[in-house]
């Protein structure tokens, strides 16, 4: 089903060209459950996302590398598809373990990415789902967020 999914994304968003940034940089903040600071940086049409996620349980690492296609007709709107890894750290309380722990994965993300024209925001939603390869077995369908980030 995952991948049906999937095919039916990218076929949808094929006929789409390759976006073109209008701003090089972005720095701000995701929210939906816990807060993460994120600084996208544009390599050619596609941009590497950097995360920086605080919650209740601990601190998680991510680095993401982001396919953006342009919607048509919206200047600004893109259609945001990429693959990525995270190192999360987690303190007694969590996953019933009574030690602390570390924890490795890959994770993608799809969502969308506006950048409000004339104004230096951008501003995003997207689902960013994770699988832990090291340090347990989960695979957690509940990141991701709505972002709002200083373009620059």
């Amino acid at each position: 089903m995952k991948y049906f999914i999937l095919s039916v994304a990218v076929l949808f968003f094929a006929h789409y060209s390759q976006a073109q940034s209008t701003y090089h940089q972005a720095l701000g903040a995701r929210f939906i459950g816990g807060t993460t600071i994120s600084y996208k940086n544009y390599i050619s049409d596609n941009n590497l996302e950097f995360q920086g996620s605080f919650w209740k349980h601990g601190f998680r690492f991510a680095g993401l590398y982001e396919f953006n296609y342009a919607i048509e007709g919206v200047d600004g709107l893109n259609f945001i598809l990429g693959p990525g890894a995270h190192l999360g750290f987690w303190n007694k309380e969590y996953k019933d373990k009574k030690d602390a722990g570390t924890e490795f994965g890959i994770d993608g993300i799809i969502g969308l990415d506006y950048k409000i024209p004339s104004v230096p925001i951008n501003l995003s939603v997207d689902w960013q789902p994770s699988i832990v390869l090291a340090g347990g077995s989960d695979f957690t369908p509940n990141m991701g967020g709505i972002g709002i980030r200083y373009t620059f």
